[in-house]
């Protein structure tokens, strides 16, 4: 691949913060206006405004995707950000809401017709280009992923949020079926905002509402004689449909890590096979991403890859962390550290397509790399495009022997006392520790209680809809498992 085609290629690429940081903006902004533009008084009428409303609910399924998939899946955020639209102006009927989400979806189209025709830019620009025939050695099975932990454990808290709203709403409508109508009195507010109501038989009750009732409004409510602290406003009936977003979107979550981990196994064969090979350069990051340009050393983008011999990728990473961090550790160690990076870097074959997207398998000598995740694009900012942060290996002193063989151990006579503690990677942790912490993150909006009142947006957000947004982002940026 020329400089002049490998440019060509990288123009193809969309700026990534069109879709990772604006367009969770222009989410924000469209969401915000709806909610300002939904000033619909409560009503005993129409108890959906205040009350459960399962379309919307399960149309915020696809309203929280199109936000959480920019940094993951953006060709799906822009999917699920079109389909809200959809249900949005068919379900609702407050215009301050449609234009904002109108606005919303027509960016997301606009990306999402550019992000496809790049892809097939990128395809159609290498499909021609010279490649060589190479033997691919067969893989190595990936066993249980992180992946599969994390889509189990969503699993169960689908399952989980499902019970606890069956189980709310049961208990619900056994108070609803003993309740009795009454018409109470508003007489203003307590210190925590609950409204304080006057009954009929002139004790008093306190309720948490949505609407405004002013002093000496007449306001119709249900009353269990049987327990005497429940009481409920008919205009605002107790909404625990939110659930069903809780419950959809971890199990709609969970099928797109299965599916991304089904991608990862169908990139590495388990028998050997022929292919055709594009000539690359690679190149380990201080990320621990490989970076792929072309043999005229233009950047193309990143991929994440591991060796199938477990050990000998242990200590290949172990070597990008010990001297991206810049330990002091003894000569012997960084010497055998630059010495297996320098393995892994230089002129090598990329297997597959060479586009945003694709699963390459990567030969460097008769050595295989496989696919953890698809190549990606360098990501660029208005301002600034990635570069790759290459780790400093020194001068070449390949002239001074081969790498070490495997297992052996360097000896450089001590000079002087070490100054300790000086430390060397540790062993990667047990493999269900980021599943816990999936599970912690994503099953916390199960404890957040749920008030008896609600209106369709405001309280949804403040509670399980934007704590499990929030659970989401914390697991994505703590640990990326895609």
């Amino acid at each position: 691949m020329t400089a002049e085609l490998a440019a060509r290629w990288a123009g193809t690429v969309v700026p990534s913060w069109l879709y990772r940081w604006l367009m969770p903006v222009g989410w924000v902004a469209a969401l915000v206006v709806s909610i300002a533009s939904d000033d619909r008084p409560c009503s005993v009428t129409d108890p959906t405004v205040c009350g459960p409303d399962r379309t919307f609910s399960l149309a915020m399924i696809a309203c929280f995707a199109s936000l959480v998939l920019w940094w993951w899946r953006p060709r799906l955020a822009a999917t699920a950000g079109l389909l809200f639209l959809v249900l949005e102006l068919r379900y609702d009927d407050v215009a301050g809401a449609r234009t904002a989400w109108t606005v919303y979806a027509a960016g997301c189209a606009v990306l999402l017709i550019w992000l496809v025709l790049g892809h097939r830019r990128q395809r159609a620009l290498t499909a021609e280009l010279p490649r060589r025939p190479v033997m691919v050695p067969g893989a190595r099975p990936p066993g249980f992923t992180g992946r599969l932990g994390v889509a189990a454990v969503l699993v169960l808290v689908g399952a989980a949020a499902w019970g606890v709203m069956n189980w709310q709403t049961q208990r619900e409508e056994a108070h609803i079926w003993r309740a009795i109508e009454q018409t109470a009195v508003a007489d203003g507010h307590t210190d925590d905002g609950d409204l304080r109501l006057k009954l009929p038989d002139g004790s008093t009750s306190t309720a948490t509402v949505i609407d405004d009732y002013p002093p000496g409004t007449r306001v119709p409510v249900l009353i269990d004689p049987v327990d005497r602290d429940w009481i409920r406003l008919q205009a605002e009936p107790s909404d625990y449909t939110p659930w069903y977003t809780v419950a959809g979107g971890a199990w709609a979550l969970a099928i797109l890590l299965v599916l991304r981990d089904l991608g990862r196994r169908r990139a590495r064969p388990r028998q050997a096979w022929r292919a055709e090979a594009l000539p690359i350069r690679i190149a380990p990051d201080a990320s621990g991403l490989f970076a792929i340009s072309s043999t005229d050393g233009v950047l193309l983008g990143f991929v994440n890859l591991e060796l199938d011999d477990e050990e000998a990728d242990e200590r290949l990473f172990a070597a990008i962390d010990g001297l991206d961090d810049e330990d002091d550790a003894p000569a012997a160690v960084r010497q055998e550290w630059t010495h297996t990076l320098r393995r892994y870097r230089g002129d090598a074959l990329l297997v597959g397509d060479l586009a945003e997207g694709s699963w390459p398998t990567v030969l460097i000598g008769d050595v295989p790399l496989r696919p953890i995740a698809p190549l990606r694009g360098p990501r660029r900012t208005p301002w600034s495009r990635e570069s790759v942060d290459s780790i400093d290996l020194g001068a070449d002193d390949s002239s001074s022997g081969p790498p070490p063989a495997t297992g052996a151990r360097l000896v450089d006579p001590a000079r002087e006392i070490p100054e300790l503690p000086w430390s060397l990677p540790l062993e990667p942790a047990a493999w269900w520790h980021r599943p816990a912490l999936a599970g912690v993150l994503l099953a916390a909006p199960i404890a957040v209680p749920t008030p008896p009142g609600r209106r369709r947006a405001t309280p949804f957000l403040a509670t399980e809809g934007l704590h499990t947004v929030v659970c989401v982002v914390l697991l994505l940026v703590i640990w990326n498992p895609f």
